[in-house]
């Protein structure tokens, strides 16, 4: 059972993945909770910002934490790569308002709001960027662009957690998450060149 923090954080992540920053009121968010709206200040005295911090330090936290953990695993990059994507995954499945939230965020005008998260994550797949391209100049990826590479990773991972219509008219309503699990990390096999399972 979820705490009340637990429980305002995910309304927020929710209210501001479909109404973005401006548009989701406390109110609405304390309502889905089910709290009194003054009762958010107890837990987040920094209202609507702090939430929108929290929330999205925890986007760079699932994101980062984990995938970084799988570089210290002593597999070739190929196979790291997989692993990394099947992260990816995995991170947006348990929190798919997060991925939702993503996915708002790409729409929006650059705001200071959130620059120093943008700049970390900006930074962060730039380092990627340049393992990938150091591996596909080494030839232990196939000669594909790493930018083109994590762009479909991602995208796949942000739609298909974040963009529940898209889903639906992709997969329909008996496509288990295990099925589209499988499908994505096929595509990410057959892009890194890693053996099939």
């Amino acid at each position: 059972m979820q705490t009340t923090k637990e429980r305002i954080l995910s309304a927020a992540a929710r209210q501001f993945a479909l109404y973005g920053y401006e548009g989701a009121p406390l109110r609405a968010i304390a309502d889905e909770a089910g709290i009194r709206a003054a009762s958010i200040f107890h837990h987040f005295p920094g209202g609507k910002q702090e939430l929108y911090d929290t929330i999205t330090a925890e986007l760079m936290e699932l994101a980062q934490s984990r995938l970084l953990s799988v570089a210290g695993l002593g597999l070739g990059p190929a196979q790291t790569l997989t692993v990394f994507a099947a992260v990816f995954w995995d991170a947006l499945a348990e929190k798919p308002d997060l991925a939702s939230l993503l996915l708002r965020e790409a729409f929006e005008t650059v705001s200071d709001r959130n620059a120093v998260k943008r700049d970390l994550a900006r930074a962060f797949v730039q380092q990627m960027i340049s393992v990938l391209r150091a591996s596909r100049d080494a030839g232990a990826l196939p000669d594909i662009e790493p930018e083109a590479l994590v762009m479909a990773i991602a995208a796949y991972g942000v739609v298909a957690h974040g963009a529940p219509v898209i889903r639906q008219m992709l997969y329909g309503e008996v496509a288990t998450s295990a099925a589209m699990r499988e499908d994505f990390l096929t595509v990410v096999r057959r892009l890194v060149g890693a053996p099939a399972v």
